[in-house]
């Protein structure tokens, strides 16, 4: 890359993560000048006749709001309701909870008072909602208990203008330096015409959601010219796909009973039908080096925007899982992360290699996915079995900074969780009394919906066909889970891809997804392709806590990387700074 364009890139980078500074604080704070000392809502006589809501908050500027401490208005008038003396909770977030479910709310203004300044919001401006559903800029409707609408900026009473300052040139700099002295952007723009679309494609998967289908849509007619059959039907995992998106579509026709409205789930699952289709009329280099360079991003847009927070609110759990993945979901965001870790590892020569490992790894603990560090770690150390001196070393002070990761208090706090054995007679109860039961953590949760999604099968035709693909037949499920006291949860998926996929489409489209596992083992094998078999077993342990395919990105990202892996079009040729060789697996 000629010198020149990469410092106009490199410029161009920074200032629009400048621009992302200013506006993420723009939009995400509001200035207070001393503590909230008083919230009021004003909404409609049919809102209050139903009862009066609650108030849940966090305290002290803490990352996350307490659910274990409600609060309950007072009622002014027949559509005013208001809450005062807050001062001493330091309150930064805040969510008003509606108990019971109703229709035609009216939502005429929320106020937040401080000592001489009041801040007033639209039900337009709220954002963070669940459970309701909003019918225009005044009115909405409560579709089930305990639905609630959050305050849509982090209340502050003031802005450290000169920290922020220095926060953003620190990462501005550090940023600059690094991408100039690397080979990062070195690919970039060597890159040819007529795979520019294949790239942005690649690039938009985790990035907004249109614009993933959007470059599918656009990929597919653009490349269809040059699919290859032959090639399509050596890579079994192509026809496995199709048949996996098969097997739901002909459940939701015959099993489901749906109506046309009721094709939510086949609608996401399209992308198992035009992906293979794509991938099989492409031949690319270095694709997984474009999931990098997103990945990249994406990293360092959530780093500078937890430092922001950091910076205001001074606690560090702005570094740590939902707070630091900001627009994602941190599972999903750490898959990407590990594969890219593998690619490093197995196919990026550059000198740059482990500081780039480093810092993914890093991003791996912010994001706090429990399962993901743990099958990570030791999968990671597979890849260097019999590898050289460097490679040895950078394991060695892996293994060595350990234990200082556990100190990482966040973390730390997310293992305990799940560590406290007590938790676990939460299984044993017929009725949990109280929603917000203290006990229901990460693994009790899941290993409830687990119990209660299998109990949902009954017979021969269930098991062997599952109970639908429909958002119709899941009510069976949250049926269950209302009786049982989980009110807060009651619309999960059970957070389980085999246990999701077996209550869904039953024996059939289980085996189908354990034959796209097994065929990757298999293909992983033959080639020694060690970083298939490695990403392919961390796919199937992580399928374990999370329904992957319940998200459209989660269908984009699982299908495109094991077909990038498998598929013998896509060729990895990255040249190494030492000396200059050309590096083909």
């Amino acid at each position: 890359m000629d010198n020149k364009a990469k410092k106009r890139l490199i410029y161009f980078l920074l200032f629009s993560l400048l621009i992302y500074s200013g506006i993420y604080l723009w939009t995400n704070y509001q200035l207070v000048n001393v503590a909230v000392s008083g919230i009021k809502v004003e909404l409609n006589k049919n809102a209050l006749d139903k009862g009066i809501p609650l108030l849940y908050t966090n305290r002290n500027k803490e990352a996350t709001i307490d659910l274990q401490k409600p609060y309950r208005f007072k009622k002014i008038n027949d559509s005013v309701i208001i809450l005062d003396n807050l001062e001493d909770l330091d309150i930064s977030k805040f969510r008003v909870y509606f108990e019971y479910p109703g229709t035609n709310y009216m939502f005429r203004k929320l106020t937040v008072f401080s000592k001489n300044l009041s801040n007033e919001i639209s039900l337009d401006d709220i954002k963070e909602h669940e459970g309701v559903k909003k019918q225009d800029d005044l009115f909405f409707d409560v579709k089930m208990h305990n639905s609630f609408l959050e305050y849509p900026f982090v209340l502050i009473d003031k802005i450290p203008y000169l920290k922020i300052t220095f926060g953003i040139l620190f990462v501005g700099l550090l940023l600059y330096f690094f991408l100039l002295k690397t080979s990062v952007f070195d690919l970039l723009l060597t890159l040819k015409k007529e795979d520019i679309l294949f790239a942005m494609f690649l690039l938009s998967i985790f990035s907004f959601a249109p614009l993933y289908n959007i470059a599918l849509i656009l990929g597919v007619p653009f490349y269809i010219k040059y699919f290859d059959w032959k090639l399509f039907k050596e890579n079994k995992l192509n026809i496995l796909f199709i048949l996996f998106f098969i097997v739901y579509l002909i459940n939701n026709i015959c099993i489901s009973n749906s109506v046309a409205n009721e094709f939510s789930t086949i609608e996401r699952f399209v992308p198992f039908i035009f992906i293979p289709i794509l991938m099989a009329s492409i031949k690319f280099s270095n694709a997984l080096y474009y999931l990098m360079l997103s990945a990249l991003a994406i990293g360092i847009v959530l780093f500078t925007s937890s430092l922001l927070d950091f910076i205001i609110l001074e606690r560090h759990e702005y570094f740590s899982f939902k707070q630091f993945s900001k627009y994602y979901h941190p599972v999903y965001l750490s898959y990407l992360f590990f594969l890219v870790i593998c690619f490093l590892q197995q196919y990026y020569h550059h000198r740059e290699k482990y500081i780039l490992q480093g810092v993914f790894l890093l991003f791996l603990i912010f994001l706090g996915s429990k399962l993901v560090l743990l099958v990570a770690v030791p999968l990671y150390l597979l890849f260097h079995l019999n590898v050289k001196r460097k490679s040895v070393i950078f394991v060695v002070l892996c293994v060595m900074l350990l234990p200082s990761v556990l100190l990482f208090k966040p973390l730390q706090k997310r293992f305990n969780d799940i560590l406290n054995f007590n938790d676990l007679s939460l299984l044993k109860e017929t009725k949990i009394h109280d929603s917000n039961d203290s006990r229901v953590n990460g693994l009790t949760l899941r290993l409830i919906l687990w119990k209660e999604a299998i109990a949902t099968l009954n017979g021969f035709d269930e098991f062997a066909f599952g109970n639908g693909v429909s958002r119709l037949r899941a009510e069976d499920l949250r049926a269950r889970l209302t009786s049982l006291g989980l009110i807060h949860h009651k619309g999960l998926n059970p957070h389980n891809q085999y246990v999701d996929t077996f209550w869904r489409t039953g024996f059939i489209g289980f085996i189908v997804l354990i034959l796209i596992f097994a065929q990757s083992i298999i293909m992983g094998v033959k080639s020694k392709n060690k970083i298939l078999l490695i990403f392919t077993l961390f796919l199937m342990f992580s399928f374990i806590t999370e329904s992957v395919f319940g998200r459209v990105r989660g269908v984009y990202f699982i299908t495109v990387s094991l077909l990038i892996l498998t598929n013998t079009n896509f060729n990895y040729k990255l040249k190494a700074i030492k000396n200059k060789e050309t590096i083909i697996p």
